[in-house]
């Protein structure tokens, strides 16, 4: 696949934001094209967009949208922005790359965490954010409790960042031994942009290679997602789609991996009443995971991004 970002920086109160342009027609107009800022999850970074990016730019050549993928404060290139943790910084870090680039409206693209991002974003901004795709996030069923999301996602993610680790291909099998991540191993296109994102990610610390997450900052995330369950903003998504944007939820099958656990099913998002006018997909033979670097999720994901850009126009 090979790497073809640009990158830039944002400046925010306590450091600099990194952000990769993913844009394979990357050109003087980039003012002039749709944008789309792509939210990675929990412990990911900006890279995990990059095959999605390049899906598009192969389906749309020229008519491809801008797409921004940021490295969110406490990750990455990101990793040395302090001034704070938490949901309510990402959603204005998101708001200062729009503006840092003079885009009054956009696209937001969250996985994971990042989906709720965009959904907190999409609900407060109703007039700047013209669409949103949710993967495998971003919508908390009634019935998942915050110490069900802790168990889920916070504590493992914790534990991984906190390894210590030889070299990268003993952080790649590390990954590739998860029953989440392990469907990538067989997919040449998965696995190149796992390894991708993965490497951004690793960073030396004294003889070993540790993740460069900070910790406080993935606690914080973690207790705000699940704080959110019980809070008025579990509507969030809802809200955004109530309030005029073109919302879609894109959600995971995890084949019945063992410990692999469903946050979604057909019984929660039914009972969830969401309006109808939000769209909500099944993607079969995902995980959490493959659903948003695998080959198979990646074609889902760039055909929910082409009807939401679709919508934004009309």
């Amino acid at each position: 696949m090979g790497r073809f970002e640009r990158v830039f920086q944002v400046e925010r109160p306590g450091g600099a934001m990194e952000v990769h342009d993913l844009s394979r027609q990357a050109s003087d107009g980039d003012a002039d094209r749709p944008l789309v800022l792509a939210l990675h999850g929990l412990t990911g970074n900006g890279l995990c967009w990059a095959g999605v990016a390049q899906e598009l730019s192969a389906r749309l050549g020229t008519a491809t949208p801008r797409v921004l993928a940021p490295d969110l404060r406490g990750r990455a290139g990101s990793a040395g922005l302090t001034g704070g943790w938490g949901l309510d910084h990402h959603v204005q870090d998101v708001l200062a790359v729009a503006d840092h680039v003079g885009a009054k409206t956009f696209t937001l693209l969250g996985w994971s965490m990042g989906a709720v991002v965009a959904a907190l974003a999409a609900s407060r901004r109703p007039d700047r954010v013209r669409s949103a795709v949710l993967v495998d996030g971003g919508v908390l069923p009634h019935g998942v409790s915050p110490e069900l999301i802790l168990q889920m996602f916070v504590g493992p993610a914790l534990q991984r960042i906190n390894t210590r680790f030889a070299d990268f291909s003993s952080y790649l099998t590390y990954w590739l031994d998860q029953p989440d991540v392990r469907p990538l191993a067989a997919d040449p296109v998965g696995r190149t942009v796992l390894e991708e994102h993965l490497r951004h990610d690793l960073m030396r610390d004294g003889q070993a290679w540790v993740s460069s997450c900070i910790s406080e900052a993935v606690m914080s995330d973690g207790r705000d997602t699940a704080t959110l369950a019980e809070s008025d903003f579990r509507d969030a998504a809802a809200d955004a789609a109530r309030a005029g944007v073109a919302v879609e939820l894109l959600w995971a099958d995890s084949l019945d991996l063992p410990g692999v656990h469903d946050l979604y099913d057909r019984g929660r998002l039914a009972s969830q009443a969401l309006p109808p006018t939000m769209r909500v997909t099944r993607v079969p033979g995902t995980t959490h995971c493959s659903i948003a670097l695998g080959s198979a999720g990646i074609g889902h994901v760039s055909d929910a991004l082409k009807r939401a850009l679709a919508m934004s126009k009309a």
